[in-house]
């Protein structure tokens, strides 16, 4: 197998491979990347899942949707015969589009990127793995194909020192396969903390976000909530979560706030592309995750000047966090509510950290700081020639 001709001004052709196309983190990161590398990469797309960010994607990329899992051939023979001959034209299609682009590497966006591996014959080429994924979700997509996971990539990206010691500890890949870069902010967020905002006098407001699901750890977010409006006088904490879509995960989440008593000091505000306004009425953003790599909601927080709460083995959040913010040593609601009754007592102690985290973010983690690394990450894969 040959290794990509890098020589010269011709751009990296690049496959790149999405699990979907929502506005969170893995495939905004690589999204963003190329959208940026335009010029220097050329790119085709292939998504698993639609989304909203699907014409961001057109905007620098031909996109095509990777097929279904192939269903099985029912009816006549005659049926029969067209399913398989519709599939046999179908995976002629995908081999001639491939082909015809050339890719000198494959750039799977996310572990969650892997089955589409299963439903196209992709050429032997290169492969790097973005991997913005911890035990969970790693062990998930590790189960059916262990192969794809753990060999088929030439070299992989960790967005955080958890990540990359879950790879070599978990999966036993070779730390010189290994990458480390982070996940970044975009950088425009940073002429927007002094926008207006509407506070209300005396209330402090704990801000928490993501896609409402078990692995961001809301439960133990509406727990310091309980024990926040027991311990604070009335009217003067207020909760607020930016990422609803009025689904089941966020029905469960209202309830449980029902059921705790603290539907009253709780509000659950839509997923949006932009939620810069709500987090700037935030005092101090609180990251309950049980496991998060490389939360972006944290960079964007840290970048507006607003403090955060994170806790130590949950990934990523404390290598972000470093001095900026607490880092709680264990997963407690009582020391979550510590620390959030640390900040609403001393105002300076907010300003500081809250500068410091500003500071932060700016000097590691902007998009113009860190696509450039993805790209020299790309060129080192696609140097390396597939064993």
């Amino acid at each position: 197998m040959t290794t990509a001709n890098l020589t010269g001004n011709k751009p990296l052709k690049v496959l790149l491979l999405l699990h979907e196309l929502s506005r969170t983190g893995a495939p905004k990161i690589a999204i963003e990347s190329m959208k940026l590398l335009n010029g220097q990469v050329s790119t085709l797309a292939i998504a698993y899942q639609m989304g909203e960010m699907a014409s961001d994607v057109a905007s620098f990329a031909p996109l095509y949707y990777a097929p279904q899992p192939p269903a099985p051939a029912t009816g006549n023979r005659l049926a029969r015969l067209r399913h398989r001959l519709k599939q046999k034209q179908q995976k002629q299609w995908w081999q001639d589009t491939i082909a015809a682009f050339a890719p000198d590497v494959i750039y799977a966006n996310s572990v969650a990127s892997l089955p589409i591996a299963s439903l196209i014959d992709l050429p032997d080429v290169p492969v790097l793995l973005h991997v913005h994924e911890l035990d969970m979700l790693a062990g998930w997509y590790d189960r059916p194909n262990p192969w794809r996971f753990r060999e088929w990539p030439t070299g992989y990206i960790a967005v955080a020192d958890a990540v990359r010691q879950m790879l070599i500890n978990s999966m036993e890949i070779a730390p010189e396969k290994i990458r480390l870069v982070p996940e970044f902010f975009d950088e425009s967020i940073l002429t927007r903390s002094t926008e207006p905002v509407t506070k209300h006098p005396g209330v402090f407001t704990v801000g928490g976000a993501g896609r409402i699901q078990w692995r961001k750890g809301f439960e133990l977010w509406l727990q310091t909530a309980v024990l926040l409006k027991a311990s604070m006088p009335h009217g003067s904490v207020h909760f607020v979560w930016v990422g609803g879509e009025n689904d089941m995960h966020e029905a469960e989440m209202r309830l449980t706030a029902k059921k705790l008593g603290v539907d009253d000091i709780v509000d659950i505000l839509p997923m949006t592309p932009d939620p810069v306004p709500a987090y700037l009425e935030f005092d101090t953003f609180l990251m309950t995750s049980w496991e998060d790599p490389f939360p972006i909601v944290v960079l964007e927080t840290m970048a507006l000047g607003i403090p955060c709460i994170c806790i130590a083995g949950s990934g990523g959040p404390s290598e972000q966090v470093a001095d900026t913010g607490i880092v709680v040593p264990r997963f407690n609601a009582s020391l979550l509510a510590e620390a959030v009754l640390q900040l609403q007592s001393n105002p300076e102690l907010r300003q500081v950290l809250g500068h410091r985290a500003c500071a932060r973010a700016t000097a590691n983690f902007t998009r113009s700081q860190v696509a450039p690394m993805i790209l020299e990450a790309l060129k080192e894969a696609a140097s390396t020639a597939r064993k």
